[in-house]
């Protein structure tokens, strides 16, 4: 798995 997509699931939780 690749960290990035892991980081970009994070990140557009902390938007939502």
């Amino acid at each position: 798995m690749d960290n990035g997509m892991f980081s970009g699931f994070i990140m557009i939780k902390n938007l939502l």
